[in-house]
């Protein structure tokens, strides 16, 4: 029993943890929470309160030194903006060539295109050292990657709620638009076809039609269980690895034309 109960209460902590790393204002496959009353009443119920206090606090100091871990150096200081950022660039690049090699080693349909939804990424990229604290900052939710395979007519369904949306982050697809609507769109650098079969890369999140991508969820899925979180730490230790610091991608994807143009 009690060693049920150390386990239950280091996931807790955990969860807590996590929880507290995020910044969030509102819910999207929303990142753990804990009540701490529920806690305490558990706590205080405990058996070996002393014992499970001292595993907790061994635990807590074993997540501050994962979360101080150094994983990588950018020379410049990134944010998520519409209608497109060198943050939305470079995580909506990390996560087209995970997918891309996901695809490979799995046998899946290959990806040429990726979207992340502008919403779920919830601050900044320092300049400097990243540690993995940033990346969770960043990436605070339980979202995983997905690979999803469907007609040229939800994709261009899709690309014009980007346009109505304002902008998200795209990688593999450029995209022209004025007052929200969309004037024009290539994926893989060619216009769409409706008939055709096109396959991309996204998160569970919008995949599911959350942020109103709602067309999505007519395409065929296949989960591949990788965090969003846990595929830009691997992409940033595997930059890392080859002496190269973090830079985002600087081609235009997104163009947003003012009334007069």
């Amino acid at each position: 029993m009690v060693e049920v109960r150390m386990i239950f209460r280091n996931a807790l902590v955990f969860a807590a943890a996590v929880a507290l790393l995020s910044a969030c204002t509102r819910s999207q496959s929303s990142p753990a929470k804990i009540n701490a009353c529920s806690l305490n009443t558990f706590c205080e119920t405990s058996e070996s309160d002393a014992e499970m206090d001292s595993i907790i606090d061994v635990r807590r100091a074993e997540m501050l030194d994962y979360m101080s871990i150094e994983i990588g150096t950018t020379d410049t200081f990134m944010i998520a903006e519409r209608p497109e950022s060198d943050l939305m660039r470079l995580l909506s690049t990390a996560l087209l060539e995970t997918a891309q090699k996901i695809s490979r080693e799995r046998d899946l349909p290959m990806p040429i295109m990726s979207l992340m939804n502008f919403g779920g990424i919830r601050t900044t990229m320092p300049q400097g050292k990243i540690t993995i604290r940033n990346i969770f900052e960043i990436s605070p939710f339980e979202n995983q990657i997905v690979i999803l395979s469907g007609s040229g007519s939800i994709m261009k369904a899709m690309l014009e709620h980007v346009a109505e949306q304002g902008g998200e982050a795209i990688s593999g697809a450029t995209m022209t638009f004025r007052d929200h609507k969309m004037i024009e769109a290539k994926i893989a650098g060619e216009e769409i076809d409706e008939s055709k079969t096109y396959v991309i890369a996204a998160n569970n999140y919008v995949a599911e039609g959350g942020d109103g991508f709602l067309m999505l969820c007519q395409c065929q899925r296949y989960d591949t269980n990788i965090m969003i979180r846990e595929m830009l730490i691997d992409y940033i230790k595997e930059t890392t690895a080859r002496g190269q610091h973090v830079i985002a991608p600087t081609d235009v994807r997104i163009t947003k034309l003012d009334d007069n143009e």
